[in-house]
């Protein structure tokens, strides 16, 4: 393998993990959508695989406890929650985007901690 494959594969690791969990053809049509929205929203440049590769990076070995990433979180429910009430999306909406989120953060076993906990009331 050339080096530029391998960092494909590797660069591309975290956005496969996550694929390889969804199972309906409508789950890996909509997920990764949904998933790039929460990236976008934290700034994350690129495509879907480097905003992917990037999220892992940055959150995978937090020292914090998974602080950050809740910080994070919470701030996109609020961005949400504003769009909810400007009816931009619907309610039922939301918990979709934290579905992606979460099963992410599974896949890539980021800052499981504390997760679990800020998970219940939307995915």
């Amino acid at each position: 393998m050339t080096e530029e494959s391998n960092t494909n594969i590797r660069d591309n690791y975290p956005l496969s993990l996550f694929l390889s969990m969804l199972n309906s053809h409508e789950s890996k049509r909509q997920y990764p959508k949904r998933l790039q929205v929460f990236f976008t929203f934290l700034n994350i440049k690129g495509d879907i695989a480097g905003q992917s590769f990037s999220f892992a990076k940055q959150y995978k070995h937090q020292n914090d406890d998974g602080e950050e990433l809740e910080g994070r979180l919470l701030a996109f429910a609020r961005y949400q929650k504003e769009r909810v009430a400007k009816k931009e999306v619907s309610h039922s909406t939301v918990p979709n985007y934290f579905k992606a989120i979460k099963l992410f953060c599974q896949a890539n076993r980021i800052s499981k901690n504390r997760m679990e906990e800020h998970f219940k009331g939307y995915a």
